[in-house]
């Protein structure tokens, strides 16, 4: 009996995990199936920023780098109720933009989401690229972004995002970057078939008309806009042309806290738009295995590792299939697919009232040379 449950949990993440994998790959193979231009519409982009004195300025720097005209481009900072410096910074700083910007305190309660349901009212471009205030977009990157809106179709837009290291990596930048080879498989794969399931908060655009009535009021309010516009019979589609680079928290803790709350996030919100699985306004082929890739994959690995503990402690026999993991990039993508199903498991019972700013990942941030990025 135990050996046949350890067998259908091991189906189960195996049917889910390496089934959809291969299914993305095939289709991010394939031609993108929406039309992209060259137009060059109004755009605002967007920065909501707490507490981001040690990065802003820098923020601020590589923004007066982006390759899009200046008349054509509007830079909003919204100043989320930070206690340190980060108004008086992005005041002094933002003079030396070429495109015209300016700086507004969010009137609401202090949260990523209320910040940004207070910008939206108040932006009245075409469309609207949303970046955090502590990752480096490339030059082009707004440009390739903003070309996705030349199909109608298109609500929404998601860029590639990329992992900054300096000096030799740590073993967290590793770990991220196996992430995001399969996170950009899956991404394509998702867009070339309907739209993607998860957003990349670093460089994401929408159309301003969509997002006007939305309410954001989760942890993962880059998904939740997704879903908005989604739910509204638009697709959200990935461009890994328009790129956006990151650092990743170095130490266990805050890597932990970072993976839970996006977990956590994810799940609120997926579990809001269940009825987008038979509306027809979202590919079930696509979000059918992203809810069980969230509701039930974790619980199977948990299961499974125990279940196999129980194995191999009644026959050495079974402790076989580990030898694998001598082989080093096999275990270090079962490492990370392991730690990240457990925390995907643990989520929905972490509570936390308040998350704070990632200082690891800044402090990286600020040694970072933008000259040679």
């Amino acid at each position: 009996m135990i050996a046949l449950l350890f067998i259908l949990c091991f189906s189960i993440t195996a049917a889910v995990t390496l089934g959809f994998t291969l299914f993305t790959f095939l289709l991010s193979r394939k031609a993108v199936t929406h039309t992209r231009g060259a137009d060059l519409p109004d755009v605002t982009l967007l920065v909501c920023a707490y507490n981001e004195a040690e990065v802003i300025a820098k923020k601020v720097e590589n923004i007066a780098r982006t390759d899009y005209p200046p008349e054509r481009l509007r830079v909003l900072f919204i100043n989320d109720h930070s206690t340190d410096a980060t108004r008086t910074i992005l005041e002094r700083t933002i003079g030396s933009l070429p495109f015209r910007a300016e700086v507004l305190d969010n009137e609401y309660e202090r949260s990523k989401p209320n910040a940004l349901n207070f910008a939206f009212s108040r932006i009245d471009t075409e469309l609207i690229v949303e970046t955090d205030a502590d990752s480096l977009l490339e030059r082009d990157a707004v440009r390739e972004l903003v070309g996705n809106f030349a199909d109608p179709r298109v609500g929404g837009a998601n860029g590639e995002v990329r992992i900054l290291s300096i000096n030799e990596k740590g073993q967290m930048e590793t770990d991220e970057q196996i992430y995001r080879r399969f996170y950009s498989i899956w991404r394509k794969g998702e867009s070339r078939l309907h739209s993607i399931s998860i957003c990349n908060g670093p460089i994401v655009a929408f159309r301003t008309d969509l997002v006007r009535d939305v309410h954001l009021n989760s942890l993962a309010d880059d998904t939740e806009l997704l879903f908005h516009i989604i739910a509204k019979g638009f697709r959200f589609v990935y461009d890994d042309r328009a790129v956006a680079y990151e650092c990743t928290p170095t130490t266990l803790s805050e890597r932990f806290k970072q993976k839970i709350r996006r977990c956590k996030g994810v799940l609120q919100v997926y579990s809001r738009h269940l009825p987008l699985l038979v509306n027809g306004r979202y590919d079930w082929r696509i979000f059918l295995p992203a809810l069980l890739q969230f509701m039930a994959v974790p619980y199977c690995v948990l299961a499974g590792t125990v279940l196999y503990g129980v194995l191999i402690a009644q026959s050495l026999w079974w402790a076989l299939p580990l030898v694998l993991l001598l082989y080093p990039p096999f275990f270090a993508v079962m490492k990370n697919v392991w730690i990240t199903h457990v925390i995907m498991a643990a989520a929905p019972f972490y509570v936390r009232s308040k998350w704070d700013v990632m200082s690891s990942s800044r402090d990286m941030l600020k040694q970072i040379d933008l000259e040679n990025k």
